[in-house]
């Protein structure tokens, strides 16, 4: 369905996400915000079709932001490379998978589909969360978002699987394109805001596999990015290319927990109100 927008939740109606593509050229060296470098399969021929690609972001501390206008909101962006979207995606269209949450937790799952000809939303569907969970922006959280393909026979998306979780509380849900044409491209993520937005990131520190039952690839990053929305969330270059599951760290190593106890410190670096021992190393205790 084109020119006609399908919301699956009414509530979303005044909180959406605008990615539009046409902007300036990425600069592509700072492995930063919208720009993390891009992944794709081996196409060739006879090679296998995937039958699914997927994003998973595993938090190892919490995410947190100061800010990120309009709407304080920050996304997950599972976004098809510009140039090859225009050239090889169906009707020169752009199919945008997301995942975006408040600070509290709250959020939706988004399919968004634009013409890279003039930046128009052709189509969307999202799916508001059932429950908001502060969890899911804690220190163990998981978000993924699993593209599923068909063979017939260049592997089109038939669906997109949606999932959240933190503590006790996930969610999953399954949209469907409106559509069957349009294929797994290369692609990238993107730690971002919406609408337009950039968000500043405070603390955040994960890892984030793009896996498939193909083997992927690292790929050189965009010539020009995707997505008009940006961050400054860093991200490390891909390991372990090619293979069936790639990862990279995003975010920043948190600092150690505060001293509580007696800390060991080199002889040298003790206050010299601390009594002396006969140890290598003396005591510090808070």
């Amino acid at each position: 369905m084109r020119n006609s927008i399908t919301l699956i939740t009414t509530s979303l109606l005044t909180v959406t996400i605008l990615s539009l593509p046409l902007i300036a050229p990425a600069n592509a060296t700072n492995w930063v915000g919208n720009d993390d470098g891009e992944f794709d399969w081996t196409s060739c021929f006879n090679c296998p079709v995937p039958h699914y690609v997927g994003l998973q972001e595993s938090f190892n501390s919490a995410m947190q932001w100061s800010s990120s206008p309009p709407n304080n909101l920050v996304s997950m962006q599972y976004n098809p490379d510009y140039w090859t979207s225009f050239w090889n995606g169906w009707d020169g269209d752009w199919f945008q998978t997301i995942i975006w949450s408040d600070g509290n937790g709250c959020g939706a799952f988004s399919i968004q589909v634009y013409s890279l000809s003039d930046a128009r939303l052709d189509w969307r569907a999202d799916q508001g969360f059932s429950v908001c969970s502060s969890a899911f922006l804690a220190s163990g959280a998981i978000w993924n978002i699993r593209e599923d393909e068909v063979y017939n026979p260049n592997g089109h998306i038939s669906d997109v699987a949606f999932y959240i979780g933190g503590g006790s509380t996930s969610l999953s849900y399954t949209l469907y394109p409106s559509i069957q044409y349009y294929n797994f491209l290369r692609s990238n993520l993107c730690w971002c805001g919406t609408d337009l937005g950039t968000t500043t990131f405070t603390s955040a520190w994960g890892q984030s596999n793009a896996y498939s039952d193909v083997n992927l690839y690292a790929v050189n990053p965009p010539s020009q990015v995707s997505t008009a929305e940006n961050s400054n969330m860093p991200y490390s270059t891909f390991s372990n290319s090619p293979s069936t599951t790639m990862f990279q760290n995003f975010g920043w190593v948190p600092p150690p927990p505060p001293c509580t106890s007696c800390c060991f410190r080199p002889a040298g670096a003790v206050p010299a109100a601390v009594a002396p021992t006969t140890s290598n190393s003396r005591p510090l205790c808070n």
